[in-house]
């Protein structure tokens, strides 16, 4: 185990499905087993989380964690329109909270989570996993030491073939990985959103299966995302145009995930001209470290401490009020949406 700590008491995970299993597997090797509830409502599923985890406790209702005095905190991986209702209820019953992302389905419900989350002392953070990714703390890093110069614009590509959803569009579906890693590169809040998209597979029910979303900032820089479940490649990457080099973070490379190029266009003194600068290529080393742990022990740590998460209920929202205004932009094709913060 590493060490993490939650003074003795313990956490309970709600939701051991398919990605919630990931996370009770975490919270397991991190505290041990003992130490960790599992919620969830399907029979079978609590036995195999045991069979898995020897020692685990398992409960399959929500109400009695509430009435728990050893469960400091409590992991939401439930469905996305559930999230609110058990996030309420375990900040009012003073249990710090980490929830699957997006945190709720409206702004209006988020902001409610962090008002209440502050009231009562606690820690609200979302599982924004690409925050704790080893390659996008390097790149940050890298930025905020002035080593790409002054950021122009950033894009990123989310596709694949799958998997397709009919409860939501692709935008809500895949667009919180790649809007909250802009807002931590960025350092800004866009004040500009608009989107298009199409409907291809789920004609009638009128689900976006393709969506492509601009966001302009204050400064004049620029993100534009491109989603996809309708693609022959899968793709996982965010690129970054710097005035004195560029980078690249490749999610789907092995080993290569980020890489800085020492490449630009420069002006040419007194001419009307422009010449492209090209330099060498750098392959940064980077952990190996699984985005998910470093994220589940950055969580331990801020309850344990009572820092801020990277990744706290603030940012969740601002992650779903962007959501909210490409969807509405979608629905207009291409309407610009401004954003007073």
């Amino acid at each position: 185990m590493s060490g993490a700590s939650l003074n003795n008491k313990h956490i309970a995970i709600i939701g051991a499905g398919r990605w919630g299993k990931n996370l009770v597997r975490n919270f397991c090797e991190l505290l041990g087993a003992d130490m960790v509830t599992c919620c969830d409502g399907d029979q079978t599923t609590l036995q195999n989380m045991a069979k898995s985890h020897p020692g685990i406790h398992t409960e399959s209702e929500v109400t009695p964690l509430w009435e728990n005095d050893s469960i400091q905190a409590v992991v939401i991986s439930t469905p996305t329109e559930s999230h609110y209702q058990i996030a309420k209820s375990a900040l009012a019953s003073g249990k710090h909270v980490l929830v699957e992302k997006p945190v709720c389905t409206s702004y209006r419900e988020s902001m409610e989570l962090c008002e209440l989350a502050e009231k009562n002392g606690l820690i609200l953070m979302v599982d924004h996993i690409l925050l704790y990714h080893p390659a996008v703390d390097e790149l940050k890093k890298r930025l905020s030491a002035g080593e790409l110069g002054e950021i122009r614009y950033l894009y990123a590509q989310r596709l694949n073939l799958g998997v397709i959803r009919s409860h939501e569009n692709v935008l809500w579906s895949l667009g919180a990985h790649d809007i909250a890693v802009g807002l931590y590169l960025l350092k800004e809040n866009p004040t500009e959103v608009c989107a298009q998209g199409g409907v291809y597979i789920q004609k009638t029910s009128g689900v976006h299966d393709v969506a492509l979303i601009e966001m302009r900032f204050p400064s004049g820089k620029m993100a534009t995302l491109h989603l996809s479940w309708l693609d022959p490649h899968k793709v996982r990457e965010i690129t970054v145009v710097g005035d004195k080099k560029m980078a690249v973070f490749d999610d789907m490379e092995m080993r290569e995930k980020l890489r800085i190029y020492d490449i630009g266009v420069k002006e040419i003194p007194g001419e009307e001209n422009t010449e492209v600068r090209y330099g060498e290529v750098l392959i940064p080393n980077i952990a190996s470290d699984e985005p998910l742990r470093l994220m589940c022990e950055h969580f331990l740590n801020c309850v344990s401490t009572g820092n801020k998460p990277i990744s706290d209920g603030v940012v969740g929202a601002k992650v779903i009020r962007i959501l909210e205004s490409a969807n509405q932009s979608l629905s207009s094709n291409w309407g610009r949406i401004k954003i007073n913060w």
